[in-house]
């Protein structure tokens, strides 16, 4: 008795092209196929359908062949059992892709430029589905084989995958622009099915059935059995409600697509509480407001979407999915509707309030995995040390949405600041020095942008500091409040030497001001509130602006840009004696600190891996600087530059401010540019501020103008005076301001390639350049900024802008912490978003 043929098994590879005969010259029945029209009918639907399934199962492999020749035409190649079986070593599970809709998936290598894959088949009707439908949003047929018993297709291979993988079992997300593109590119897909002569029901579409080529086009899979092939998966919420299958039934299943890649929820999912498993039933009431509609957003896209975009997806899958099918759109529409969302631009970046996670009547909230990374174009960097910077990409695991879990920094994340605080907090603050009457440092700047802002937004603020170093400014000792100012923070100076910190006189004013009215939240700005004390308090959090292993890993740096011959110096020793017990009792010491707020992702890790910190005390918060004070002015620059004297035909100005000292990497900056100005005498250096290195840059000639301290409404002018701002520093630990400030000034980085940096804030090729701390891969970096040329840095500064807006500005910094703060106070609001 004869045995009943095997099923037909579709082959994936890429398409043909000009060098097929090479590519594919083992194959001995291969023909080159017409590459004229990719989205012509190769012939009319009547043609294919004289081979019913029933003929295929009793006919010969011969008569199959020729049969399926005369239908495909000569697009189509005939390929022999042998040699499939041999590029996938007799189908073995070492080239198993994965499961489609209908078998599984093998892999197989003809040639380094052709890659194939194979799948198992239990019928015939997608051999004549998929070579006589061809469309760009198809997955196209390519060849068969029809040889003893076996049955196999050869069709285009999708590198990227399924759309499902992508939105459901991946921690990358599609950003918006990503998942409209998808959504087009299957709608028209769908559309082209239903256009046909005989329209073409897909019966089970979904994320699976999408498939994703090298540039995210959307192409459909498995559409070739709708309406031969078995039962549409059950575990997709249409097979559950369409009844009898039509166009409108697809445009149901479109519906749901629609609503899992505005949500980046599964169309069912069991593990959920019973009113949120149907994502049609959970999602509906939200769906006609845009007010409504981001409380159920996939929250990894953290803001990046357009929110009129989404409003009008939504609405558009509020459609598809109505009940009554006459009320359903036709797919040409659904293509031109979302066709027209395109255009739209609009980030919903920073408006509006934060919404509460829609949640179950038993207080579930949504789970939800999010994206870390800033860049998209991770590789690894080059190995000359003046190359592009590399981006930074943090593999995390999924993210609950629990903000105290979350290992990255809270920047990347969407908070609003139009609506008032959910309740407003006392809040209490240790800052060893507060900015008045003097040019500040940055830990003073940042205590004075972050609580003046916290403050701004209706929060009781009280800073208890050390009296102003400016004797002549009269400040109260306590309760000083500005006139005319209602939402500044209440100054506390305790009794004392002008400037000098005392952390007893401070804490008994602030025991005094906590038994009036207890605070909600203390926050420290580093140890100015010693373990001692910070173990009495369980709703502290402190800011780390630097820690002794970072310190630790700067003196190595320093003792490291010794120059060739010079001898190790008497004091680096002196200071390795000092720190490394320094070290150890911060690892002991540290866990009398009720939350940790890291100002930089790498420092976030080393307290987390090295100092052994539960990682939910470890919150990561970067700086932020006012965007209103920091931004761009091109013709404050001119105005600038002719001030200071610099010549309006200069080749190139480089900036640097700060502390003009060896840690802060100047001996390096001081070299390297003497040796650059020898070949460039029209590259100009402006240097911002002062210390023991002022003069030794003046000694360098004209072309360096050292302007000494400068204030931060003057730092805006000398920041648009330049073209790249230039920060040496050998000092890993924490973040420095002036990186920030520049770039939200519109201007590229030139930074020494340090994890805090290049982890933070340099985070993409576009936003600079990094070099390691020595002066010969310096001067290189230099060179290549100095053959790049003003033009392409100033395109680099458009870049740098638009990142540091949307990352840096103190108003993100502060909604970040005022979260922490509401959180630290409440549980409640410790659930994103």
């Amino acid at each position: 008795m004869k045995q009943p043929s095997k099923p037909w098994r579709p082959f994936t590879a890429n398409c043909c092209s000009t060098e097929d005969q090479t590519i594919l010259g083992n194959f001995s029945r291969c023909k080159p196929s017409s590459r004229s029209d990719l989205s012509k009918d190769v012939a009319p639907l009547p043609s294919f359908r004289r081979l019913s399934f029933s003929d295929l199962s009793r006919s010969s492999s011969v008569r199959i062949n020729e049969d399926l020749a005369q239908s495909f035409g000569s697009d189509l190649y005939d390929l022999q059992l042998s040699e499939l079986r041999g590029i996938t070593q007799n189908f073995s599970s070492n080239y198993l892709l994965g499961e489609g809709g209908f078998g599984t998936v093998h892999k197989g290598y003809i040639d380094d430029s052709l890659r194939q894959g194979l799948k198992a088949q239990p019928v015939a009707a997608e051999v004549i589905f998929l070579g006589q439908l061809r469309h760009p949003n198809l997955v196209k047929l390519i060849g068969y084989c029809c040889e003893e018993e076996e049955r196999l297709l050869v069709y285009e291979f999708m590198p990227r995958g399924s759309l499902e993988n992508h939105l459901f079992r991946r921690i990358t997300s599609l950003p918006w622009a990503t998942r409209l593109k998808i959504a087009i590119g299957a709608a028209k897909g769908l559309s082209f099915l239903h256009g046909a002569e005989k329209p073409v029901i897909y019966r089970d579409f979904k994320t699976s059935n999408v498939l994703l080529d090298s540039d995210f086009t959307a192409k459909l899979s498995d559409f070739g059995l709708a309406k031969m092939g078995p039962e549409g998966s059950k575990s997709h919420v249409t097979t559950r409600v369409m009844g009898h299958l039509t166009t409108k039934s697809d445009v149901y299943s479109f519906g749901v697509v629609l609503l899992e890649l505005l949500t980046g929820r599964r169309a069912m999912e069991k593990t959920r509480p019973k009113t949120e498993q149907n994502l049609v039933d959970w999602s509906r009431p939200y769906l006609n407001s845009s007010r409504k509609l981001r409380y159920i957003m996939d929250p990894r896209f953290a803001g990046q979407y357009s929110v009129k975009g989404a409003k009008e997806m939504a609405h558009l899958a509020q459609q598809c999915t109505s009940m009554n099918p006459k009320d359903r759109p036709r797919m040409p529409t659904i293509v031109e509707t979302l066709e027209k969302l395109e255009p739209f631009k609009d980030m919903a970046i920073t408006s509006g309030h934060w919404p509460a996670s829609p949640k179950s009547r038993n207080g579930a909230s949504n789970k939800v995995k999010i994206d870390i990374r800033v860049g998209a174009n991770h590789r690894k960097p080059s190995p000359t040390s003046s190359s592009i910077c590399p981006t930074f990409t943090n593999n995390l695991n999924p993210w609950s949405g629990d903000l105290r879990l979350a290992e990255f920094s809270w920047n990347r994340l969407q908070f609003f600041p139009h609506q008032n605080p959910p309740v407003p907090l006392k809040i209490a603050v240790f800052s060893r020095k507060w900015p008045i009457g003097t040019t500040p440092g940055g830990m003073e700047r940042h205590a004075h942008t972050l609580h003046t802002a916290l403050a701004s937004r209706g929060h009781q603020v009280h800073v208890f500091t050390s009296p102003p170093q400016d004797e002549t400014t009269s400040i109260s000792s306590s309760n000083h409040h500005q006139a005319g100012a209602p939402s500044s923070p209440f100054i506390h100076c305790h009794e004392g030497e002008p400037g000098r910190w005392r952390y007893n006189k401070a804490w008994e004013q602030f025991q005094e001001e906590n038994q009036r009215e207890p605070f909600d939240v203390v926050h420290s700005e580093s140890v100015a509130v010693p373990h001692w004390l910070a173990r009495n308090l369980s709703n502290l959090a402190v800011s780390w602006h630097g820690i002794a292993l970072e310190s630790l890993q700067s003196d190595i740096f320093q003792d490291l840009a010794r120059r060739p011959g010079e001898p190790l110096l008497p004091s680096f020793n002196q200071t390795l004696q000092g720190v490394v017990p320094k070290v150890l009792n911060e690892i002991r010491f540290f866990k009398n600190y009720a939350h940790h707020v890291a100002i930089s992702d790498s420092c976030g890790e080393m307290l987390r891996d090295m100092y052994q910190i539960p990682s939910r005390r470890v919150h990561v918060i970067l700086n932020g600087v006012d965007e209103d004070e920091f931004r761009e002015d091109v013709e404050l620059g001119k105005e600038f530059r002719a001030k200071i004297g610099i010549p309006r035909n200069a080749g190139l100005v480089l900036g640097v401010a700060g502390r003009l000292v060896k840690d802060k990497g100047h001996p390096l900056l001081h070299e390297a540019y003497s040796k650059l100005i020898t070949n460039h005498p029209n590259v100009y250096l402006v240097v911002a501020g002062s210390g023991p290195w002022e003069n030794r840059y003046k000694d360098l000639g004209s072309q360096v103008l050292v302007l000494g301290s400068m204030s931060p409404s003057m730092l805006r002018a000398f920041y648009n005076a330049i073209d790249i701002f230039v920060n040496p520093t050998l000092r890993p630990q924490g973040l420095d301001l002036t990186l920030m400030e520049a770039m939200m000034s519109g201007k590229p980085l030139l930074a020494s390639r340090f994890p805090s940096i290049k982890g933070s804030v340099v985070v993409k090729d576009e936003f600079g350049y990094m070099f390691s701390p020595n002066v010969e891969s310096l001067l290189e970096s230099l060179e290549a900024v100095v053959k790049e040329g003003p033009e392409r840095l100033a395109r680099r500064g458009k870049a740098c802008r638009e990142y540091a807006s949307s990352m840096f500005t103190a108003r993100k910094m502060a909604l970040a912490y005022e979260r922490l703060f509401l959180c630290i106070k409440d549980e409640a609001f410790c659930t994103y978003p």
